[in-house]
């Protein structure tokens, strides 16, 4: 079976692009492609494999304005070609990758991130950008012209894999498709229990307005706590002022082995908004570390209520500062953050991949041949 593996873009280090990374190690003899490669932006692992690229990978600043230069990606990815010699592809999206337009007797499985942020949750998505009226008016109208498309380019694909329950729900909602679940994976060999516990808690981030940040920062505006906060975008500026005289330290983006160091030594982890799955609470738990999550999307399926952590219910700085309150009184056992972790090493994500691909290109056969 010859497998093409396609992704959005390759130009940060996110739960996605871990997830694809293990995709290609599971294929390690697939074509790879994907719409802009930029290799010191990214995990060190896809170096190894010939990335292939879109236009968009030419113009000027690319790197840069990748997000607002959105309307370009449909085109780009279709003109990938159709996929010849290959019997399976598969996507791995949030925005884009499944637009790719495969020939009809090849089976296009896309593993699904998320229904496309911006196109379905438009105003909590495009509220990190700073546009005028104008601009808002055109990006808005053209928005709605991607829904269309990207509600077509998702009829197109066969199967659907959704990185939670949570994203199942919204593929069956925007997409009208059902979906199976495949956890994203964590390498519990890598991340794994040592060190000591130090007096601070965790936020790992990339810096988007919707992943609420500020509202940690908040959070521990009025209290001695300490907070470390890991990552960068382009949100980074008024997070910055925002913990200006604050006991706040911004750690930047780090190795691994220093994240591994960072959720080993933390109190907690902090998870401030709504997250499709949210991969650092299984990686904080597998270091030993419990989470402070709010009660909304993946983290009520990666979270165990005073198990492995526990959850706040409103989106306010007051909500989440009493819930860190409330996890000073409690204990957490070590043993049963690292067995609940477990549940999502890559090894399981493995063979649930390679059995979903088996079983999609014989269903997918078989209605071909019929």
């Amino acid at each position: 079976m010859k497998v093409a593996l396609v992704h959005d873009y390759l130009n940060q280090k996110g739960g996605a692009e871990r997830v694809f990374l293990a995709l290609t190690e599971l294929f390690p003899t697939s074509p790879v492609f994907t719409s802009i490669y930029f290799s010191e932006k990214t995990y060190a692992g896809f170096q190894k494999r010939k990335i292939r690229t879109t236009f968009a990978q030419k113009i000027p600043g690319i790197d840069k304005s990748y997000r607002l230069l959105f309307f370009l990606y449909p085109p780009a990815f279709s003109t990938l070609g159709d996929f010849s010699g290959a019997d399976v592809v598969i996507s791995s999206s949030s925005t884009f990758a499944k637009w790719i337009t495969p020939r009809p007797d090849i089976c296009h499985i896309c593993y699904c991130h998320s229904p496309t942020r911006f196109l379905y949750d438009y105003d909590r998505y495009m509220a990190q950008f700073q546009l005028g009226f104008g601009s808002k008016t055109i990006v808005r109208a053209l928005t709605r012209f991607l829904q269309y498309w990207d509600q077509q380019a998702a009829n197109r694909v066969h199967y659907f894999i959704a990185n939670s329950r949570f994203t199942a729900q919204k593929i069956k909602e925007h997409y009208r498709k059902d979906a199976i679940v495949i956890y994203p994976p964590v390498d519990t060999k890598i991340f794994r229990p040592g060190g000591q516990k130090e007096d601070y808690y965790l936020v790992v981030s990339r810096f988007l307005n919707y992943k609420r940040i500020d509202l940690a920062i908040e959070a521990f505006r009025a209290s001695h706590r300490r907070l470390v906060i890991v990552g960068e975008g382009p949100d980074e500026k008024r997070l910055k002022r925002l913990a200006t005289g604050l006991n706040v330290d911004f750690a930047g983006p780090v190795s691994t082995e220093k994240l591994v160091s960072l959720y080993q030594s933390a109190r907690a982890l902090i998870l401030p908004g709504e997250e499709d799955f949210g991969m650092v609470p299984v990686e904080a738990g597998a270091c030993g570390t419990p989470t402070i999550a709010y009660r909304r999307g993946g983290a009520m399926e990666t979270v165990i209520e005073g198990k492995t952590g526990i959850f706040f219910d409103q989106g306010t700085p007051a909500s989440l500062a009493d819930a860190v309150s409330r996890f000073e009184l409690l204990k957490f056992s070590p043993d049963a953050l690292i067995a609940h972790a477990r549940q999502f090493d890559i090894t399981i994500f493995r063979q649930k991949i390679l059995d979903a691909v088996h079983d999609f290109c014989r269903t997918f056969g078989s209605q071909t041949v019929k």
